[in-house]
């Protein structure tokens, strides 16, 4: 009897819950249009509350009057520059010489001569330690020192003593941190991510029920009955329901993508690294690539799933590769590139090229290997059945890494020492000038032609090379399909492993796995390793260092996103659902109003404008998201 009670009293609970529900599903035009409203304002105020106070800054600090002993004011000089006024009391003529400690295994360069008892002036880079060395025909100096952005020194050289230089270096103007604005906006960000939650908060309890409305229905039902324990063993991701996480993800990338490419308030370290070592703009292409994969792997199981055929499937991804390739085209010889475009110059590859390229291979191997079910779950190895059935797929892998590292350092270079890795220039103290990038270049130059290339690679700036570098070229299509095959990876064990605490610690052991890997061959050092970090060339350390961070990040999004329900995604989930639009619409109109506005030479109007252009494609994807437009290629 008491087994029956229960039963009448969760029969009438739950045709409460039904009750309650027909009432919701009835507000839910409003709820839509509530939910809308709120997503753009928030949005919106993100950007004015960011940008303005910014833009304060600049007006706060354009009063400020470093005048310069030369008569010139801060803003006369470029940014990330130093001025140090040079006092020679000597009778001999002095000569002073720098080396930057980003011009790894550089000569010192002539920076200035100074005439016996006078003064000159010179400006030095702030980004990096700067060496000095001072010398006449009889006594040197040598100096190392970090300059601070927009700051002022006096370089005394006051006499000889004991066949050394008498100098003092002394800083007369101080400016303020130039990272500051960086720090205010990181500041900003962070109070607008727990205002939002803590409004959450109070919503769920039932502080504010009567803007309960505003949540979606979902959320309703379960403020009203409880959420859910998650359960390790127990939790499973229905194949229908969209992951989350992967789309936050690749908004994430985009999101970052846009604002470097937009400038990333010109500094240095949301700029491309001049050859070795890792900034932040170096992690969002390759991320890319890797989702990229993750997404392959997904929607070729569900595509099997609904009855398309192996052959439809490949014909879509010709289809998608053409169309990748030609808009690549169309973007890499732009006007807007700085030359006039003609069939003699026409840039081959490029970003959405090698997309293309990357997609076409991963793709056609996953329509040979993808299964629409799990045919080995009940097999002695089934502990591995996101790895064994896929044999094609890794030999593949194998073979481009074995080629790849055969192509580097075995094939002869004209003029270069075989196996070079450097990046020409002033590196290696000028001894192999023509030789950028060893064999990545050669086959370039040999295949598509120096003028076919890019014409102006990032080692430029510090390492002064003149010849043409493509760091979207043939060779490192090769390890972006070994990444994206890692990303594949990754969303096999997506749609292998159902318990989140499974797919996760596999998650995991190929961060760790992938890492060490990477470590071993950099010699965890940013130069002189086996195979350095290198973005320039995508040796192998980087894409291996690359993919251990996206398995980390995956498996952090995945558990506070699509498992404990702690995030939404939102703003970065939007750009993730229409990535290739928004990465073409942004390179599209880079130059046009209110993309580009002319503003003072400041790190921090630089920054202003750069997060608003970040933030304006945010809105408009936002936008699409909520009118339901989702355009694929």
């Amino acid at each position: 009897m008491a087994r029956d009670e229960n039963r009448g009293d969760g029969g009438e609970r739950e045709r409460g819950v039904a009750a309650a529900a027909e009432q919701r599903v009835s507000l839910s035009p409003v709820v839509s249009s509530k939910m809308r409203l709120v997503v753009e304002v928030c949005s919106v105020a993100f950007v004015a509350i960011a940008v303005l106070g910014l833009l304060k800054m600049v007006e706060s600090n354009s009063d400020l009057s470093w005048h310069l002993s030369d008569g010139y004011t801060r803003h006369n000089r470029q940014l990330d520059s130093a001025l140090v006024n040079i006092v020679s009391h000597l009778n001999s003529t002095v000569y002073l010489s720098v080396l930057s400690d980003m011009c790894y295994k550089c000569p010192f360069q002539m920076k200035k001569i100074v005439e016996p008892n006078s003064s000159a002036s010179v400006t030095f880079d702030t980004r990096f330690r700067q060496h000095i060395n001072l010398s006449t025909y009889s006594s040197s100096l040598y100096l190392t020192k970090s300059f601070v952005d927009q700051g002022e020194y006096v370089l005394s050289i006051n006499g000889i003593t004991s066949g050394s230089l008498n100098v003092t270096l002394d800083q007369t103007c101080f400016p303020p941190d130039s990272n500051i604005p960086v720090y205010v906006l990181l500041a900003i960000i962070v109070f607008i991510f727990f205002v939002w939650h803590f409004l959450h908060f109070l919503i769920k309890r039932r502080v504010f029920c009567q803007f309960a409305f505003f949540l979606p229905i979902e959320q309703l039902i379960n403020t009203d009955l409880g959420v859910p324990l998650v359960s390790e063993d127990a939790v499973e991701v229905a194949p229908s329901m969209r992951i989350k996480s992967v789309d936050a993800f690749r908004g994430l990338s985009l999101a970052i993508m846009i604002f470097v490419n937009y400038g990333g308030g010109q500094y240095w370290y949301f700029q491309h690294s001049a050859w070795d070592g890792l900034t932040v703009a170096d992690l969002v292409f390759p991320w890319f690539v890797f989702l990229m994969g993750t997404s392959i792997a997904m929607s070729f199981r569900g595509a099997l799933r609904r009855g398309t055929s192996r052959l439809t499937l490949f014909w879509k991804v010709v289809k998608r590769t053409a169309i990748l390739f030609f808009l690549g085209l169309v973007l890499s010889n732009h006007q807007s590139c700085g030359r006039s475009v003609s069939f003699s110059n026409l840039r081959i590859l490029g970003v959405l090229q090698r997309l293309a390229l990357t997609y076409f291979v991963v793709a056609s191997l996953e329509t040979v290997s993808a299964t629409s079910t799990d045919l080995n779950l009940r097999l002695w190895w089934s502990f591995a059945r996101d790895l064994f059935p896929f044999w094609l797929t890794w030999l593949v892998c194998g073979c481009l890494i074995l080629l790849h590292t055969c192509l580097t350092f075995l094939l002869p270079v004209p003029g270069c020492p075989t196996g070079y890795l450097g990046p020409g220039g002033l590196g290696d103290y000028g001894k192999h000038f023509n030789c950028t990038g060893g064999a990545a270049r050669y086959i370039d130059h040999v295949i598509l032609g120096d003028s076919h290339m890019y014409q102006y690679p990032t080692s430029m700036n510090i390492y002064q090379n003149t010849v043409p570098y493509d760091p979207e070229g043939i060779l490192g299509i090769m390890m972006s399909i070994v990444i994206c095959i890692l990303g594949l990876q990754a969303g096999r064990i997506l749609k292998t492993y159902q318990s989140w605490a499974r797919l996760v610690r596999r998650w995991l052991l190929w961060a760790v796995f992938t890492g060490l890997v990477a470590g071993v061959l950099c010699r965890f050092e940013q130069f002189d390793g086996w195979i350095p970090v290198n973005k320039n060339l995508w040796s192998l350390s980087f894409i291996l260092a690359l993919s251990s961070m996206a398995f980390l990040l995956l498996s952090f999004l995945y558990v506070i996103i699509d498992v404990l329900q702690l995030w939404t995604g939102a703003p970065f989930l939007y750009p993730g659902m229409n990535s290739i639009v928004i990465y073409i619409c942004h390179e599209v109109f880079e130059d046009y109003f209110p993309l580009h506005i002319s503003v003072p030479q400041t790190h921090i109007a630089h920054l202003a404008m750069d997060v608003w252009g970040m933030c304006f494609w945010l809105i408009i994807s936002a936008a699409l998201y909520y009118k339901d437009i989702f355009i694929a290629i």
